[in-house]
């Protein structure tokens, strides 16, 4: 529909196909990586039940997750790319992960911590960027990549807090 509504805008024919090339626009990343997300759901959805009553398991995931996917983007790990792993399912890890919060982690914790936990990594964010900016000279955003572990901490905290709001 945005392909069909620019294209109408601009007087040009719409390139259906060019969809499966490339997002429509920019701005839709998410919608291509929604669509992957439904298709890998059954593999999620396995992996997600396999250890969702196994509290040391889904530790394990988190940790090798965050380790393969978060830590590399600030702290290289060659080991890693020689191991040819540079990533660990992506944001279906972040899928995996946020069931887990909601269904499998019990905690007693908070929802003020949550929200401490949030507001401090979005601190951290804020002042990476400053850091890198500065260093760059010129405005840096390698702070706010989804896979940082600044953001996946902000993104999971935020993401405990709202699913304690009633």
């Amino acid at each position: 529909l945005y392909l069909y509504f620019v294209a109408s805008h601009k007087g040009v024919p719409v390139d259906w196909l060019g969809m499966l090339r490339q997002p429509a626009m920019y701005h839709l990343w998410f919608v291509y990586m929604i669509i992957g997300l439904y298709l890998l759901l059954p593999f999620l959805q396995a992996i997600f039940e396999s250890i969702c009553d196994k509290p040391t398991l889904s530790l394990y995931f988190i940790v090798v997750w965050v380790v393969i996917t978060c830590l590399p983007l600030y702290f290289p790990i060659p080991l890693l790319g020689i191991m040819q792993q540079t990533t660990f399912l992506g944001y279906g890890g972040y899928f995996i992960i946020g069931g887990l919060f909601v269904t499998c982690l019990k905690d007693n914790i908070p929802t003020a911590f949550w929200v401490g936990l949030y507001l401090a990594s979005s601190v951290v964010t804020f002042l990476l960027t400053w850091n890198f900016s500065d260093k760059a000279g010129a405005p840096s955003e390698a702070a706010y990549v989804y896979f940082t572990l600044n953001v996946a901490i902000a993104t999971l905290a935020a993401f405990k807090a709202f699913i304690r709001v009633k």
